[in-house]
């Protein structure tokens, strides 16, 4: 009996290991797969990152130009305003806020869409932000160097030993923009150029 129940015992021992075996195996498959998975899960997040990058940075392209239009043509705008010949102080004054109400109202709604590309620039592409930023910040100056000149324009006694900006002046400013927003974009096509490294990678 007892030499019947050593081989019983035996033969399920060995059952016991072989099927411990099959579990293991099985559970480093398993672990493999799941390995597989996650990193082509990581990948793909990978690729569909850069591609909300890509958006955000082309967004970011269409309203800066966008922007450089709505600026020019308040401008052009708000220098149509003519000074009648011999105006008085008042009556200057009130043409000159005529003409600054005109100039920031046209471009109100480019400058908020502006800052709102520039704020998912800073989400979707942090290395990108402090490029978008400064470009906006240019295009925010010309508008206040457009609304100095024409205060000059309108008020020149408002601001005394102003010096008036001639064409020159202006094209340089415009040249200086759009030279920003190339930069911009290269520096976009730099930084998409690679995906971003999955979460966890070194």
């Amino acid at each position: 009996m007892d030499a019947g129940w050593a081989a019983v015992v035996a033969a399920g021992t060995a059952a016991i290991i072989s099927g411990g075996g099959v579990v293991v195996g099985a559970r480093m498959s398993t672990q493999g797969l799941r390995r597989q998975v996650q990193d082509q899960a990581a990948t793909e997040h990978s690729h569909w990152l850069r591609d909300r990058r890509a958006d955000a940075c082309v967004r970011f392209l269409e309203q800066g130009a966008a922007a450089l239009l709505v600026v020019d043509s308040a401008e052009t705008s708000a220098r149509n305003v003519s000074v009648p010949v011999g105006a008085r102080s008042p009556e200057r004054v009130a043409l000159w806020e005529q003409a600054q109400r005109e100039l920031y109202g046209e471009v109100a709604s480019s400058r908020s869409a502006l800052s709102g590309k520039v704020a998912e620039i800073r989400l979707m592409a942090p290395r990108l932000a402090e490029a978008a930023a400064n470009f906006e910040e240019e295009v925010l100056n010309y508008v206040e160097a457009v609304a100095e000149d024409l205060q000059h324009h309108f008020v020149p006694d408002s601001l005394p030993g102003y010096e008036y900006r001639d064409a020159e002046v202006w094209m340089r400013y415009r040249e200086g923009l759009q030279t920003s927003l190339l930069h911009f974009a290269d520096r976009a096509a730099s930084v998409l150029a690679h995906p971003p490294a999955p979460p966890g990678s070194r």
